[in-house]
């Protein structure tokens, strides 16, 4: 005969009271808490066994990057309006400080095109309504605020709300983002004036084919410098295939092409315009050295409420961009999240 199984409940437990698990917290909160501050800076976990190959493989690191950023916080600070010197401050400040917080090996935290052009649309807005802010003034309130605030979303880890963003999403913001970039570049490679590339794409566009006819010697510059990029690009691609033995020597090549057109391009000018009052195309020309224009930020009630509107919006696009990195970054290199 069968002997029967007790019905009751038997996997069942009972669920803790909201009291008890009150209790369990206040018991190890100090626990909890010293878990806490350990998890906001990752750093502490990998930099006791920091080493001389790491040493290495982040120098290399750090001049490929460098060589990437400094051109390209230039052209950002450009987009915006403001000095080349604000490009090169924010190329570097955000990392200081990204490095006690980061999980990623592969991010960054920097300027991009994407938020230049947002926040400078932003700063237009604003000043068709008053003048009692300066560009300078509103975009560093812009960085300030939207940096505090995204600092607040990871403290009280709330980070979980872009998992409910579709994947779609970030790759349609990512494919617009990048044709809406190309498409405000283009004037400038042509060297055409009087294009504001922080109006909508397509006007943008519009007024740049439009323009055609004012193309200057600065596309000659432009294309030539495209043309060696992507030559030393595929170039190196073809040559670690057909020569694998130096594939080393070649990656580390196609890494340096950015900073070895910057420096060709500044040469030849630097030879071209010798002699010459004014140069045949457009120049950077003077870069403030130093760190003259570190100043206490304007966080009065007026800036506050005066970007306030626009606030949101930069927060969510700066979130969602780096998002969208993030995942491109996990795809290519297959990571898993534990």
């Amino acid at each position: 005969m069968v002997d029967k199984i007790d019905s009751a409940p038997f996997f069942h437990t009972k669920r803790p009271s909201h009291r008890e698990r009150t209790d369990v917290f206040v018991h190890h909160f100090p626990e909890y808490a010293i878990q806490y501050v350990k998890s906001l800076f990752p750093i502490a976990n990998w930099i006791g066994y920091y080493n001389l190959t790491w040493l290495t493989g982040d120098i290399i690191a750090g001049l490929t990057a460098g060589s990437v950023v400094i051109p390209q916080g230039i052209a950002y600070a450009k987009i915006v309006g403001l000095g080349p010197e604000y490009g090169l401050y924010s190329s570097f400040i955000g990392v200081v400080i990204y490095c006690l917080f980061a999980t990623s090996k592969d991010m960054t935290i920097g300027p991009t095109a994407v938020m230049s052009l947002l926040i400078g649309q932003s700063i237009n807005s604003i000043l068709k309504t008053t003048d009692q802010f300066s560009i300078v003034d509103l975009a560093c309130s812009f960085a300030l605020f939207s940096g505090l605030c995204s600092l607040i979303l990871g403290l009280l880890r709330l980070g979980i709300i872009v998992d409910f963003i579709p994947g779609p999403v970030i790759a349609g913001f990512t494919t617009g983002s990048a044709i809406t970039i190309a498409i405000g570049q283009i004037a400038k490679l042509l060297g055409i004036k009087g294009i504001d590339n922080k109006e909508s794409a397509y006007l943008v566009l519009g007024r740049t084919l439009g323009a055609l006819g004012k193309t200057k010697i600065d596309a000659v510059v432009g294309i030539l410098s495209l043309f060696y990029l992507y030559g030393i690009k595929f170039g190196v691609a073809f040559a670690s295939k057909r020569w694998p033995r130096y594939e080393r020597a070649f990656f580390f090549l196609g890494i340096f092409r950015n900073i070895s057109a910057v420096i060709l391009a500044t040469l030849i000018t630097y030879f071209i315009n010798i002699g010459r009052k004014e140069s045949p195309y457009a120049i950077l020309k003077n870069v403030p050295s130093g760190f003259s224009h570190f100043v206490p930020a304007n966080v009065s009630w007026d800036m506050i409420t005066t970007i306030s509107r626009h606030l949101s919006v930069v927060i969510l696009i700066l979130i969602l961009e780096h998002v969208a990195l993030a995942k491109s970054f996990g795809r290519i290199n297959n990571y898993k999240s534990e």
